[in-house]
Protein backbone atom coordinates (compact mmCIF):
# COMPACT_ATOMS: atom_id res chain seq x y z
CA UNK A 1 0.00 0.00 0.00
CA UNK A 2 1.22 3.47 -0.85
CA UNK A 3 2.25 5.86 1.92
CA UNK A 4 -0.07 8.83 1.34
CA UNK A 5 2.27 11.19 3.16
CA UNK A 6 4.71 10.90 0.24
CA UNK A 7 2.26 11.80 -2.52
CA UNK A 8 0.61 15.25 -2.50
CA UNK A 9 -2.33 14.23 -4.70
CA UNK A 10 -3.22 11.36 -2.38
CA UNK A 11 -3.05 13.66 0.66
CA UNK A 12 -5.39 16.14 -1.02
CA UNK A 13 -7.88 13.48 -2.10
CA UNK A 14 -7.82 12.02 1.41
CA UNK A 15 -8.52 15.47 2.86
CA UNK A 16 -11.45 15.95 0.46
CA UNK A 17 -12.92 12.55 1.36
CA UNK A 18 -12.62 13.30 5.09
CA UNK A 19 -14.22 16.73 4.67
CA UNK A 20 -17.14 15.29 2.70
CA UNK A 21 -17.67 12.53 5.25
CA UNK A 22 -17.70 15.02 8.13
CA UNK A 23 -20.50 17.08 6.49
CA UNK A 24 -23.16 14.41 6.78
CA UNK A 25 -24.55 11.50 4.81
CA UNK A 26 -26.93 12.91 2.19
CA UNK A 27 -27.24 11.09 -1.15
CA UNK A 28 -25.19 13.75 -2.97
CA UNK A 29 -22.47 13.68 -0.35
CA UNK A 30 -22.39 9.90 -0.40
CA UNK A 31 -22.01 9.97 -4.20
CA UNK A 32 -19.25 12.55 -3.89
CA UNK A 33 -17.45 10.39 -1.32
CA UNK A 34 -17.71 7.35 -3.58
CA UNK A 35 -16.39 9.36 -6.52
CA UNK A 36 -13.52 10.80 -4.48
CA UNK A 37 -12.69 7.35 -3.08
CA UNK A 38 -12.54 5.81 -6.55
CA UNK A 39 -10.33 8.69 -7.69
CA UNK A 40 -8.08 8.02 -4.71
CA UNK A 41 -7.84 4.31 -5.52
CA UNK A 42 -7.06 5.05 -9.17
CA UNK A 43 -4.37 7.55 -8.23
CA UNK A 44 -2.91 5.14 -5.68
CA UNK A 45 -2.84 2.32 -8.25
CA UNK A 46 -1.12 4.62 -10.75
CA UNK A 47 1.53 5.65 -8.23
CA UNK A 48 2.11 2.02 -7.21
CA UNK A 49 2.42 1.03 -10.88
CA UNK A 50 4.96 3.80 -11.48
CA UNK A 51 6.98 2.66 -8.47
CA UNK A 52 6.91 -0.95 -9.71
CA UNK A 53 8.01 0.20 -13.18
CA UNK A 54 10.97 2.06 -11.67
CA UNK A 55 11.97 -1.07 -9.74
CA UNK A 56 11.83 -3.17 -12.92
CA UNK A 57 13.81 -0.55 -14.83
CA UNK A 58 16.42 -0.52 -12.08
CA UNK A 59 16.82 -4.28 -12.45
CA UNK A 60 17.04 -3.94 -16.23
CA UNK A 61 19.91 -1.45 -15.99
CA UNK A 62 22.74 -3.87 -16.47
CA UNK A 63 25.04 -4.84 -19.27
CA UNK A 64 24.79 -8.13 -21.10
CA UNK A 65 27.28 -9.93 -23.34
CA UNK A 66 25.07 -8.86 -26.26
CA UNK A 67 25.53 -5.20 -25.23
CA UNK A 68 29.29 -5.63 -25.27
CA UNK A 69 29.31 -7.45 -28.60
CA UNK A 70 26.98 -4.78 -30.02
CA UNK A 71 29.47 -2.07 -29.05
CA UNK A 72 32.20 -3.72 -31.14
CA UNK A 73 31.97 -2.89 -34.84
CA UNK A 74 35.36 -4.17 -36.02
CA UNK A 75 38.21 -6.36 -34.85
CA UNK A 76 41.71 -6.66 -36.27
CA UNK A 77 44.67 -8.73 -35.20
CA UNK A 78 48.30 -7.69 -35.52
CA UNK A 79 51.37 -9.85 -35.03
CA UNK A 80 54.64 -8.25 -34.09
CA UNK A 81 57.42 -9.49 -36.38
CA UNK A 82 59.93 -11.98 -34.96
CA UNK A 83 57.85 -12.41 -31.77
CA UNK A 84 54.84 -14.41 -30.65
CA UNK A 85 52.99 -11.26 -29.57
CA UNK A 86 49.45 -10.85 -30.87
CA UNK A 87 47.52 -7.61 -30.53
CA UNK A 88 43.76 -7.37 -30.92
CA UNK A 89 42.41 -3.98 -31.95
CA UNK A 90 38.67 -3.50 -31.41
CA UNK A 91 36.81 -0.55 -32.88
CA UNK A 92 33.75 0.52 -30.94
CA UNK A 93 30.58 2.05 -32.40
CA UNK A 94 31.75 5.55 -31.42
CA UNK A 95 35.12 5.07 -33.13
CA UNK A 96 37.11 4.44 -29.95
CA UNK A 97 39.84 1.80 -30.18
CA UNK A 98 40.51 -0.81 -27.51
CA UNK A 99 43.57 -3.05 -27.47
CA UNK A 100 44.21 -6.47 -26.01
CA UNK A 101 47.41 -8.46 -26.24
CA UNK A 102 48.86 -11.92 -25.85
CA UNK A 103 52.56 -12.53 -25.38
CA UNK A 104 52.32 -16.04 -26.76
CA UNK A 105 54.92 -18.74 -26.66
CA UNK A 106 58.51 -18.02 -25.72
CA UNK A 107 59.53 -19.73 -28.94
CA UNK A 108 57.69 -17.97 -31.80
CA UNK A 109 57.98 -21.09 -33.96
CA UNK A 110 55.74 -22.93 -31.51
CA UNK A 111 53.12 -20.19 -31.25
CA UNK A 112 49.45 -21.17 -31.62
CA UNK A 113 48.21 -18.03 -33.37
CA UNK A 114 44.53 -18.90 -33.03
CA UNK A 115 44.96 -19.24 -29.28
CA UNK A 116 46.91 -15.97 -29.19
CA UNK A 117 44.15 -14.17 -31.08
CA UNK A 118 41.48 -15.61 -28.79
CA UNK A 119 43.39 -14.53 -25.67
CA UNK A 120 44.09 -11.04 -27.05
CA UNK A 121 40.43 -10.65 -28.04
CA UNK A 122 39.25 -11.77 -24.59
CA UNK A 123 41.47 -9.18 -22.91
CA UNK A 124 40.29 -6.39 -25.23
CA UNK A 125 36.66 -7.41 -24.72
CA UNK A 126 37.11 -7.17 -20.93
CA UNK A 127 38.21 -3.57 -21.43
CA UNK A 128 35.02 -2.91 -23.42
CA UNK A 129 33.01 -4.20 -20.41
CA UNK A 130 34.75 -1.59 -18.24
CA UNK A 131 34.09 1.23 -20.70
CA UNK A 132 30.46 0.28 -21.31
CA UNK A 133 29.93 -0.07 -17.56
CA UNK A 134 31.22 3.46 -17.08
CA UNK A 135 28.93 4.79 -19.82
CA UNK A 136 25.91 3.05 -18.29
CA UNK A 137 26.66 4.47 -14.85
CA UNK A 138 27.09 7.94 -16.38
CA UNK A 139 23.72 7.68 -18.19
CA UNK A 140 21.99 6.53 -15.00
CA UNK A 141 23.55 9.38 -13.05
CA UNK A 142 22.48 11.94 -15.66
CA UNK A 143 18.92 10.59 -15.59
CA UNK A 144 18.55 11.23 -11.84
Amino acid sequence: MTDISKHPILREISTVVSAIESCGASQKLTSAVILASSLYKSAEALIDAQAATKEVQALARRLTPADIDGAIVDRRFHRLPETAITICELTLRNGAKVLGHNYGSIDPTKQDWAQGEAAAFALAREKVWELEGYLLRERLHAAQ
